[in-house]
């Protein structure tokens, strides 16, 4: 068996009929590699596959280890689809310049494995953390103190409505920023989709050089 010096793995070059032989099912393989510490998908899982085990064993994709992980332990507060979550990851793992995570969109883990990893990256993110009301509103006034001491003295005592509104121009600004927002996930999405044609493009690359080298032979 052929020895590859690589920096991320100690690899060598084995036979497919061996490793069947060796590890006999995926069962066995995928308790293999978590023995190595890491925080899987579940066995069964879209993405767990004999390719993406190699991968993470081989350190070409990003895993973490179950001791930085609370499985199960991150809580979403809103609505967010899975999809979602995985740009949400794809774009964590760039600015932390880490290796892809080595799903693809129709091969996704569970949303509760996105969340977990997510939490590890970003705790402070904002599908995790509850804004308070004083930190929603946005909007402020120049407003006069003594008057707050006058709010147990109400007229009207269960009174409640909209009394002071948004100006017209912060009702534009927040349109604005709304469309920005809009604009900057579809950018996201445009941005995943272009990675996924990238590891299509490869995986046929890869193909193609593998098929022209049975044939040199």
């Amino acid at each position: 068996m052929e020895v590859i010096n690589a920096s991320r793995a100690n690899l060598q070059k084995v036979g497919l009929q061996q490793l069947n032989d060796m590890f006999g099912c995926m069962d066995n393989f995928y308790f293999a590699v978590y023995q190595l510490g890491y925080y899987l998908p579940p066995l069964g899982s879209a993405p767990v596959t004999a390719d993406y085990l190699v991968g993470v064993s081989k350190q070409s994709f990003y895993c973490p280890k179950r001791e930085q992980i609370v499985p199960g332990g991150a809580k979403c507060i809103r609505k967010i689809s899975k999809v979602r979550l995985y740009e949400i990851l794809l774009d964590l793992s760039k600015k932390k310049q880490l290796q892809d995570c080595g799903f693809e969109l129709n091969r996704l883990p569970p949303k509760q494995y996105l969340l977990d990893v997510i939490f590890l990256l970003d705790p402070n993110s904002q599908i995790f953390t509850l804004k308070s009301k004083v930190e929603r509103d946005s909007h402020q006034i120049d407003f006069p103190v003594q008057l707050f001491d006058s709010i147990d003295r109400r007229v009207v005592p269960e009174g409640s409505g909209v009394i002071f509104k948004r100006t017209k121009e912060q009702i534009l600004q927040d349109s604005i920023k709304s469309k920005q927002e809009k604009i900057s996930r579809k950018q996201q999405r445009l941005n995943m989709l272009i990675e996924e044609q990238k590891k299509v493009q490869k995986s046929l690359q890869e193909a193609s050089d593998e098929l022209d080298g049975m044939q040199v032979e």
